[in-house]
This record gives structure tokens, C-alpha cells and sequence, in this order.
């Protein structure tokens, strides 16, 4: 028990705080690593992932921060140790565990002993599949074994496949009524996340694993009335990142239905935004959702001109004005580092304390990976880049590593920083000149410069198996 004192001492001192952070406390026994990482859907619209490491002392505590402005399920691992949470925006978390027999010492500690927490974890223990590479998912969030998923694509029909869904769709729907609507130790918010959770995880899975003109009469009258209108445009559940999800579903089965051929979402795209722009059954803040998700993922330097028109006719509709700025950014974003445009300038610091330009580099292509310590995904990159950066040593291409860390001495200190061979640089952090130039919104961020200083916008990353040949070639 003395091991939890930090945390309880802790946490109601943190709950008093006014903040724009929320954050993780945790202690772990006898843990034997000095991180772990936290991974989270950071953008509720573009349902973009995080993942950040965080220290882990000595003692085995740890303080993970997060800024975060809807309710989210947070993904604490490393290693074996798979943690799903619930956190809502400013209300921290405890959290305490022994790495030896995590399952049976789980304790959570939450703002008026609420137990949102623990009935997740029960929860999740019924319905969902421990994390793994073999898992299949059916569409996002629907994840199944592969013996259930070669069991429902080989030996059932279309109709036993949706009433397998359909069924299973109750039996967590009855759940969620006899064990969770009821607990007073439940808040209202987490309960209203999870019954959104469970409602369009299984409606998105209805339009990506079955099709409505191939089920019989009764079971199609059946889906278009889960399918409803109402369930489509729900105005209230626009926050949360499993009906943008459904959302993404409900345009690509749309297209199909109409084109009567399967739909890709990016081969695809300039068709299913004139077919979304049109459809009359959506309410004009989905269709403006959808729209913004479409164009954010299909804006890139080497499609921009092709999007014009397209982004021109959402500007001129849209009425929401964080989709409007959203689109306008990565629209802004794709022209300035479309084919042939110059790359800013810089100067910046190297590790050995000299001041190190992109001018230096003019007669060389020029690989540029921003990075810092909390990104895991950056580093992940890096580590796996060393065969091609080992063969591509005596070609004309430089790797320059710019750290976005807040502190030069944590850049400096760094294991990537003195290990990995390369150019590494300083980028001063996260609101540094460097970062605004070159449009970084979140991290991992590359760029591909040609020997004239100017971008080349279609390239792989630089631990893919084509990036040597790509570099060699180009």
C-alpha cells in the first residue's frame, strides 16, 4: 500500500488545478524500463495518432501529459504491457500497477472516486481482442480474430454475416444497459462516449462488411433502419472519432451504391466529393465533415493543382469555421511544398556548437527529418533508416536530424543524437521559426530537397526499401 502514497497524495492536489493539460500519474512496480509510451487519436476530425514516450523514474512513476479537448481512450504500453484508458479533458488520472502481474495489482484512482476506469476494463475484457499484429480490422475500431473474420468471409453469406454483426451488436448494446447506464460511478460524459462507441463501431462495420442489395428482404429492411437518417446526421455525436469514422464508411458505401463499383478512398477521391457534394440525405454539417476528412487526406504537394477546383467549391460552402481553417491550412501547406518550390531557408545549430545552413548543402539532395524525444515514431524511423543511410554513404544526398526538443541539452544528451550517423541540428522547439516555415503541425515530418534547394514532393521514407533506389534513380 505505501507504494500508491504518491498518487494519492498527489492526485487531489492536481484535481484542485486549473489547467489546459490533463495528465496520466502513474507507479509501476518493479518495472525495469525508464519509459513508456502513450499513444491517442489527437485530432477528433483527421483521427490522426500520437505517440509519445514518457520517463519513468527510478521509483517506477511516471507523469504523462496530454492536451486534449473531447473525452479519449489513451493507450499506455510498452512491451507486453497494453493499458487502454479513458481520460477526459482536465481531470487527471492515477494509475498504479505491478509490471510482474499487471492484471491483478490494476488500481485507478479518478476526480471523485469515479470508476469510468475499471468498468472500461471490464468491459474491454467481454469485447475486444488483446492487441496484436494478427488481429483484422473490418473497419475502424472493429477488430476480429482471423479465424472469426476467415470463418465470416468463407462460410457465411452476406445475410449470416450482418445478422452475426447484428447479433453481436446487442449483446454489447444489452451490456452496456444492465452494467453501465445505471452505475452512479459512472460520469454521464464516459457513459455517453460509450454508447456511441458501441453504436457506430458496429454501424460503420455494416456498410464496410456487407451489402444492402445483396441481403434479403427482411434483413435489408432491418439495416436501412439502423442506417437511418437520424443515425447518419447525429449533430451530437460529431466530437467523437468513431462516428467520423462511421462517416468515412457511410461516403465510400454511398459511391458504391451510385458508381456500382468498389470505391477507393484516395484513387477515388475527386469522385466521391462531386457524389458527397450532392447527396440531399445528409445535413450540412456531415457533408461538410466528410468533405474537409476527404480533402485533408488527398491534399498533398503532388496532387494540389488537381484539387483546386474542389478546394475552391469547399471554401465557398463550408460554414464551419475550424473545418474551413483546417482545409485552408493543409491546402496553404500543399502549394508551398508542391514539386519545384523552393525550401526555406534556415540556419541552425550543430551538435559540435557550429551554425550549419541548408545553403551548405546546394549541389546535394537533402533528407530532412525533424524529430524529438517524446515522438517514438520519428526515432522508430531513424533507427530502421541506418542500411539505408549505411548505402547510400558516398552518394550525393545528406541526412540532416532537426530536433524539435524545448531543451538543447535534452537534443545534446540524446542517444539518437550521438549514435546515429548524420547531420544533427537544433530546430529550438515546437515554436521556433524553423517549425512554422516548414508547416509542422505534429511529428514525424520529412522532406525531400533536389540539389537546386527545391522540394520534391513524392518520395518515400527514408527506411522504406525503395528509398535507395528512388534516391539513386531521381
Amino acid at each position: 500500500m505505501k507504494h500508491l502514497l504518491s498518487i494519492l497524495i498527489l492526485l487531489p492536489f492536481c484535481f484542485l488545478q486549473a489547467q489546459e493539460s490533463t495528465y496520466i500519474f502513474g507507479k509501476i512496480d518493479n518495472y525495469s524500463s525508464d519509459k513508456i509510451f502513450t499513444e491517442f487519436t489527437n485530432d477528433y476530425i483527421v483521427l490522426e495518432n500520437s505517440l509519445f514516450e514518457v520517463p519513468v523514474n527510478t521509483e517506477g512513476e511516471f507523469r504523462a501529459e496530454l492536451i486534449i479537448d473531447i473525452p479519449s481512450f489513451v493507450l499506455l504500453k510498452k512491451g507486453d504491457i497494453k493499458l487502454m484508458l479513458y481520460v477526459e479533458p482536465n481531470k487527471n488520472l492515477g494509475v498504479f500497477f505491478d509490471a510482474k502481474n499487471p492484471q491483478e495489482t490494476l488500481r485507478f484512482f479518478e476526480k471523485e472516486q469515479y470508476q469510468n476506469n475499471a468498468a472500461l476494463r471490464n468491459y474491454a475484457e467481454k469485447f475486444t481482442y488483446p492487441k496484436s499484429k494478427n488481429l483484422i480490422i473490418l473497419s475502424p475500431s472493429f477488430e476480429v480474430s482471423p479465424t472469426d473474420y476467415y470463418h465470416l468471409k468463407q462460410d457465411l453469406s452476406v445475410d449470416e454475416r450482418f445478422e452475426y454483426l447484428l447479433a453481436q451488436q446487442k449483446t454489447e448494446q444489452n451490456y452496456y444497459k444492465e452494467f453501465l447506464q445505471n452505475d452512479k460511478n459512472l460520469t454521464a460524459t464516459f457513459l455517453t462516449y460509450m454508447e456511441t462507441q458501441i453504436q457506430y463501431k458496429y454501424l460503420g462495420a455494416y456498410y464496410a462488411f456487407t451489402k444492402v442489395d445483396s441481403l434479403t428482404v427482411e434483413n435489408k429492411r432491418l439495416y436501412q433502419s439502423l442506417l437511418s437518417d437520424e443515425a447518419i446526421n447525429n449533430k451530437a455525436a460529431l466530437n467523437h472519432p468513431q462516428y467520423c469514422a462511421f462517416l468515412e464508411e457511410y461516403a465510400k458505401n454511398y459511391c458504391r451504391i451510385k458508381t456500382k463499383k468498389d470505391i477507393d478512398y484516395y484513387d477515388d477521391s475527386k469522385e466521391i466529393y462531386t457524389l458527397i457534394r450532392a447527396n440531399e440525405r445528409l445535413d450540412v454539417e456531415m457533408k461538410e465533415l466528410i468533405l474537409c476528412r476527404l480533402l485533408y487526406f488527398n491534399l498533398h504537394p503532388s496532387t494540389v493543382h488537381e484539387f483546386k477546383e474542389r478546394y475552391i467549391d469547399y471554401i465557398a460552402f463550408a460554414q464551419n469555421e475550424g473545418l474551413l481553417q483546417l482545409v485552408k491550412k493543409r491546402y496553404e501547406l500543399a502549394t508551398r511544398f508542391a514539386q519545384n518550390s523552393a525550401a526555406p531557408l534556415f540556419e541552425l545549430e550543430g551538435k559540435e556548437g557550429k551554425n550549419i545552413s541548408l545553403k551548405d548543402f546546394k549541389g546535394k539532395k537533402v533528407y530532412i527529418c525533424f524529430w524529438a524525444k517524446w515522438c517514438g515514431n520519428c526515432k522508430l524511423e531513424i533507427i530502421h533508416s541506418r542500411k539505408n543511410r549505411a548505402e547510400l554513404k558516398d552518394d550525393n544526398i545528406v541526412f540532416l536530424f532537426i530536433s524539435l526538443d524545448e531543451k538543447k541539452e535534452d537534443w545534446l544528451a540524446h542517444k539518437i543524437t550521438n549514435t546515429e550517423t548524420a547531420v544533427h541540428l537544433w530546430g529550438e522547439g515546437m515554436k521556433s521559426k524553423i517549425r512554422k516555415d516548414y508547416g509542422i503541425i505534429d511529428l514525424p515530418k520529412n522532406y525531400l530537397i533536389d540539389e537546386e534547394g527545391n522540394f520534391i514532393s513524392d518520395f518515400p521514407k527514408s527506411d522504406a526499401e525503395d528509398f535507395v533506389d528512388f534516391i539513386r534513380e531521381k
